[in-house]
């Protein structure tokens, strides 16, 4: 069971990271200072540095939070029962969230901004990384994999992430390609012109329903692939 200390820790962090992605999105990422962050949520600088490196591993965390993914350090699990216990279960969860996340027009539109954010500071990229990173390190994929196998749920969880990739791309378009990004190849020698800054598409019905499609596939596609009992 976590401790009362833990649970403060963890709030702490969850106020800190929404608190910079927040202030981030109102006011501009390269406005944004850890101190004003820290005094946002009423406590010092140095308190902030307890919890996050810099500003940008705060914001990442705060935007993770606003999709429903818990900031702070990975938890223990406390109980393990609670976790899908067949393959099948676990596929069904991951297409629970995915298709809930995106049918909530606040969480897509979290995204949108986000992706603009990140197209105009590229030094976030890696902390989106790190996010993928820790998870595949934390209990709860530890766990998984005591229940299901290591191997299947490593390409699982890669399988899904590809499929999320898929409809974040349906989603932004031109926004999806990362800001100044180079030709593959080009006629002559004039240097090629730089990516142009472009604002979130406008998602209509037929847009959400193509995105709802593709996830109905996709995760069809995965339950024949991974779901052989």
């Amino acid at each position: 069971m976590t401790s009362l200390r833990e649970q403060k820790k963890r709030e702490t962090a969850r106020n800190l990271s929404s608190a910079a992605y927040l202030l981030a999105r109102s006011l501009g990422f390269e406005t944004v200072t850890t101190e004003a962050i820290a005094a946002k949520v009423g406590v010092s600088r140095r308190t902030f540095s307890n919890y996050y490196a810099n500003k940008h591993a705060a914001v990442v965390d705060g935007f993770a939070e606003e999709l429903g993914i818990p900031a702070g350090p990975p938890q223990p699990v406390n109980n393990p029962s609670h976790l899908p216990q067949t393959f099948a279960e676990l596929i069904d969860t991951s297409e629970a969230f995915i298709t809930e996340l995106f049918t909530d027009t606040a969480k897509i539109a979290h995204i949108q901004a986000f992706a603009k954010m990140v197209q105009d500071h590229p030094t976030l990229e890696p902390y989106i990384h790190a996010v993928f990173l820790e998870f595949q390190s934390s209990p709860i994929f530890q766990e998984l994999t005591r229940i299901h196998g290591q191997s299947k749920v490593t390409i699982f969880v890669g399988a899904a992430m590809g499929t999320l990739s898929g409809i974040i791309r349906m989603i932004l378009g031109p926004l999806a390609l990362p800001q100044n990004t180079p030709p593959l190849r080009t006629e002559g020698t004039e240097p090629p012109n730089p990516t142009p800054r472009h604002d979130p598409p406008t998602l209509g019905t037929d847009d959400l329903h193509a995105v709802l499609t593709y996830i109905t596939e996709a995760f069809t596609y995965l339950r024949h692939g991974f779901i052989t009992e």
